[in-house]
């Protein structure tokens, strides 16, 4: 099978792969290969369907697990035929590796647990004191081909930063879509039982043919607690490469999210030419 790296489609470092007999989007040149589906780092493929509704999140679906990344990444040297692996991260680094969060992988349940919240503390309201999207706040999980080695993207690789040193990405140069990419972070606070305002911030890392996501694309978009509901108000689509937009909602804590932590966590489908970056601020208020 064949994977592009973040290789310059329009800049020195791409988010885009190649799956099936599609063209990686490497420079030079673009080539083919014969391949089946791929992984991602930057680019990346799901296995399953997606799980109906925006505010429905259970990790088991993704195959997650807190702390581990769910699908091992591939390494980022040569496959047996001829194609690299993907990865996101300032063009190197090898796949197989991952963030010390990653060693020892914990067994989910169904049922809400408050046992993997961040390493921030909490204000006087609850509210995590840091609410940085860096890899290094809170604990991380990944599902559906997203990895840390792959997709926290320094700044200044292809866009600056929001807020902190990396942000979150994930981009498809093939025609196929690419289902389930999951990605969670423990923010650590405490979930009181009132409404919240939150935020985040989207950007478009490469223009050209390459379009956004849109909230239509995810079946999980969350900041709170595991089960609570959020209702998404702003969510504009960014137009221009290197322009942060915010989005806004309001979470409502269920009754089993009050005195747990705070999450950011999120399940998308990502279409053709389609990519995506998220960061921070994380707003709650």
């Amino acid at each position: 099978m064949r994977r592009g790296a973040w290789v310059g489609l329009f800049s020195t470092l791409s988010l885009f792969a190649a799956c099936g007999d599609e063209r990686d989007v490497v420079i030079p040149p673009l080539d083919e290969s014969d391949g089946g589906a791929q992984d991602g780092s930057m680019s990346q493929d799901g296995a399953s369907s997606n799980d109906a509704g925006v505010n429905d999140s259970e990790a088991n679906d993704t195959g997650a697990s807190d702390t581990a990344v769910s699908d091992a990444p591939r390494d980022a040297s040569t496959d047996a035929d001829g194609s690299r692996d993907g990865t996101m991260s300032d063009g190197a680094g090898d796949g197989a590796s991952s963030d010390a969060n990653s060693d020892a992988p914990d067994a989910r349940s169904d049922a809400p647990t408050h046992g993997d919240a961040g390493t921030d503390a909490a204000t006087d309201s609850g509210i995590p004191q840091v609410l940085l999207l860096d890899e290094a706040f809170g604990a991380n999980t990944y599902g559906g081909g997203l990895n840390a080695a792959g997709n926290w993207v320094t700044s200044g690789t292809l866009v600056a930063t929001n807020a902190g040193t990396q942000w979150f990405g994930s981009g498809n140069g093939s025609n196929n879509t690419f289902f389930n990419l999951y990605f969670k972070k423990a923010l650590g606070g405490v979930v009181e039982n009132r409404p919240y305002a939150v935020s985040f911030y989207v950007v478009l890392p490469e223009d050209g043919s390459i379009q956004p996501i849109e909230l239509s694309d995810f079946s999980v978009l969350r900041i709170g607690g595991p089960t609570g509901s959020v209702n998404w108000t702003s969510t504009p689509s960014p137009t221009v490469s290197d322009v942060w937009v915010k989005w806004t909602g309001t979470y409502t804590p269920s009754l089993a999210d009050v005195g747990g932590p705070f999450f950011f966590e999120m399940k998308f489908d990502l279409p053709s030419m389609h990519s995506v970056g998220v960061d921070g601020p994380i707003g709650i208020e």
